[in-house]
Parts: C-alpha cells; structure tokens; sequence
C-alpha cells in the first residue's frame, strides 16, 4: 500500500516485509526494530533493552564491607584504653565517602548519557539545560578544589608526597578531578592501616578549613542537586535501565549526603591523627606501654 499523493512512498508492505522511510524492508537498519505487530520498522528505546540491576550500589556494597573489615583489621591491634571504636567509626565514614565518591559521579554519568543516547527528554528542555549547568559547575568546582589543595606549601605534606609519588601526585588528584571531591579523602582515611593512607599536615587547621569549605559547597551544589534531578526523573520514567540508574544516583547521593554531614561534624577528631605531633605522641605511648609490658631480665650470680 502506498501514499495516494506519492506512489513511491510505502504505508504498508506485504507479509515478511517491513516499512521504513517509505520503503519496504526484509531487515530493519541498525538502531532500529520491528514493531508490534510487525508492520514497520521503529528506534530502538529503553524499553527494548536488558535491565542491568544496581550495579553501583553492588559495588558500594561490596566498599563498604570491605572498607569495614580493613579498618577492623586496623582497629584490633589498637592498644587497651584508647579511643579505638570512635576512630574505627570516623575511618569507616571518611574511607566510605571516599570510595563512593566515583561511583555517584559513574552513575551520574550513566543516567545522562542514557537520556541523551535514547533522546528521552524527562521534562523538558530546561531540565537538561541545568543539568548540564549543574555539570560545568562541578568540573569548576574540582579544578578550584585541585588547584587550592596542590598549591599549599605544606612541610610534613611535601614529605608524604616524597615518599609516596604515585598516590599523591598522579592517582588521587586525577580521580578527584575526574570524578569527585571526596576522593581526597583518602589522604587522611587510615584505610587498613596502610601509612599510604595516612598523610600528615603542619597546618592541619588550614586543611581542615579547606575540607569543611568545599564539603558544604559539595553537599550542596552536588548531593543536593543530584537528589532533586534523580527525583524528577523517577516522577516521570516507566521502569528501564535509566530508572533504576537514577534510583542508584538517588540512594548514593543521600548516602553522600548524611555521611558527608556526619564527617563534617565530627571533622575536628577524625583529622587529629593527621598532625605529626599527635603520631610522635601515639608512638611514645606505645613505647611506654611496650616497657610496661616486657619484664625486666633478672641476672642470678652464682659464686
């Protein structure tokens, strides 16, 4: 059957063939699939594909225990009378926020990318206007937070970055600039134990001022947005791969945002081991307990 005005342009095709653009197909073109019933060819949507289930929030998962029986690890040998169950709480926090960080920014990425790769427009234009707004903020925000970290002229951290090049000078600041804010974290995480993970400051309060600045701004110009753009999304989307996207972009940034307010609250302690006079007073403290704990070899003369 053809248009009455065009002969040349099909409307419908006999039995194994399909219309597209006019024209009859046995095969729909790439991107493209029979419709039902099968009369035409149509585009692909997220309807057509496969739903992959939370894989961001598996992986967190799997960060979190793992991150908890590291710091478990750590904490068993503290020494009797300490502090011990608080710093394993702060650690847990800051190596959980750490590690999440780039799984937020992934899943961001994912739910973007599935909108724009389906053109499936949630509400309207201006939606997708400040979203991507809301992105360029986040990439001025990293490169102002990378360049005010790198630039400060700290002795005892200079000292950290001699002895640990990789880590402090290629691996965390790209994936604090390519992912989040709260990979830098993981300076001061004490994560297992590992001396990689424990950097130290002579200025600790300017580090800590700095942390407790750009965490607030963060909170707010990215958790916050993230929570009102997965929202929006979910009001509006049947369930597909992009509904349960946004669903783990809502769940990581809450879990961004209650963990990030705890650490700010709690920032002054979880820092303190970043001070080198507090690790040369921990030292000490272990030396005297040690000698407490060794008795003193008794020499027996005998005539």
């Amino acid at each position: 059957m053809c248009e009455f005005k065009d002969p040349k342009s099909c409307l419908l095709c006999k039995k194994n063939l399909f219309v597209f653009e006019g024209r009859c197909l046995a095969v729909c073109p790439k991107g493209y699939r029979v419709n039902n019933p099968p009369t035409a060819c149509r585009l692909l949507n997220l309807q057509d594909m496969g739903v992959i289930y939370f894989p961001f929030l598996i992986v967190a998962l799997f960060i979190t225990i793992l991150s908890s029986l590291c710091n478990i690890r750590k904490s068993s040998v503290k020494r009797l009378g300490s502090t011990g169950g608080s710093t394993y709480f702060q650690n847990n926090v800051t190596t959980i926020l750490a590690c999440i960080g780039p799984l937020q920014f992934l899943a961001i990425g994912a739910s973007v990318g599935l909108c724009f790769l389906f053109k499936l427009f949630v509400s309207g234009v201006i939606y997708y206007v400040l979203m991507i707004t809301s992105l360029l903020i986040n990439l001025a925000f990293l490169i102002t937070f990378c360049c005010t970290f790198h630039n400060q002229k700290d002795q005892e951290f200079s000292k950290y970055r001699k002895r640990y090049p990789g880590c402090s000078k290629v691996i965390s600041p790209l994936l604090t600039l390519c992912c989040s804010f709260k990979c830098n974290k993981m300076y001061y995480s004490n994560f297992g134990g590992f001396d990689m993970f424990k950097a130290t400051w002579t200025s600790i309060d300017c580090y800590k001022i700095m942390l407790v600045v750009f965490g607030v701004v963060h909170i707010i110009l990215i958790d916050l947005s993230a929570i009102y753009h997965s929202s929006i999304g979910m009001l509006h989307l049947d369930w597909n791969q992009l509904y349960v996207t946004l669903i783990e972009v809502f769940v990581l940034s809450l879990a961004g945002l209650i963990l990030g307010i705890v650490e700010l609250i709690h920032s002054v302690s979880s820092l303190s081991s970043a001070s080198p006079e507090v690790v040369e007073g921990e030292t000490e403290k272990l030396d005297i307990q040690f000698s407490r704990v060794t008795p003193t070899p008794k020499f027996v003369t005998t005539n």
